[in-house]
């Protein structure tokens, strides 16, 4: 049985079943050569940012279906992403290690690299948009590590090491404390920016 399906010809889709040009639903718009990821809006709805598997991003107005900027090609795979829709901001890490930010509705890239020094693996802004927090894995003689990163100048402000890959990042409501997961089931909670461990060293095990 032949199978049904569309593939890519130019800015064309076309039907594996009729070789006739397939065309997407009202309302759809070609976004990307490969797989799209919606990553998020503006402050204000009127821009959204895509991500995709060819590795580049594209900034978009959304009343007209219009592409704003890009395809901005990524200097490596894209990994993970974090959005500050408040502030506009998308933050996106890089398989090279690196992370980079671009302003949603310009597309303007605004912050980077920061270094993590091996792949990330887990991406989040704090929610008062002051902090940036990255987690990677451990390769070769790169440790898996947590970095604090001031999100708007990219300075570094606290970094500490991981018993194993970072699993998942999260903020205090009052952008205070992070908790950090790894995949040996291990969690602990630090403040910021000073990068204290507030978790008894106990507590920092497998759960």
């Amino acid at each position: 049985m032949e199978s049904v399906g569309t593939r890519a010809s130019g800015s064309r889709l076309i039907s594996a079943l009729t070789s006739r040009p397939f065309s997407p639903p009202i309302g759809l718009t070609y976004a990307h050569a490969g797989s799209t990821i919606i990553l998020g809006f503006s402050n204000d709805g009127s821009r959204v940012v895509t991500a995709s598997d060819d590795d580049t991003l594209s900034f978009w107005d959304v009343s007209g279906g219009k592409r704003v900027v890009g395809p901005v090609r990524l200097e490596s795979q894209r990994l993970f992403f974090a959005v500050d829709s408040e502030r506009n901001r998308v933050a996106v890490s890089l398989v090279d290690g690196t992370v980079h930010l671009w302003e949603i509705t310009t597309g303007r890239h605004i912050l980077g690299p920061l270094h993590l020094g091996s792949s990330p693996l887990a991406l989040r802004f704090s929610p008062d948009g002051r902090w940036l927090a990255g987690g990677s894995q451990t390769e070769g003689n790169t440790v898996a590590a947590v970095k604090v990163w001031d999100a708007s100048s990219g300075e570094l402000r606290a970094s500490w090491p991981m018993r194993a890959w970072v699993s998942s990042l999260d903020f205090s409501a009052d952008s205070s404390r992070l908790l950090a997961t790894d995949f040996r089931r291990y969690w602990g909670v630090w403040a910021i920016p000073s990068g204290q461990l507030l978790t008894p060293s106990s507590q920092f095990s497998e759960v």
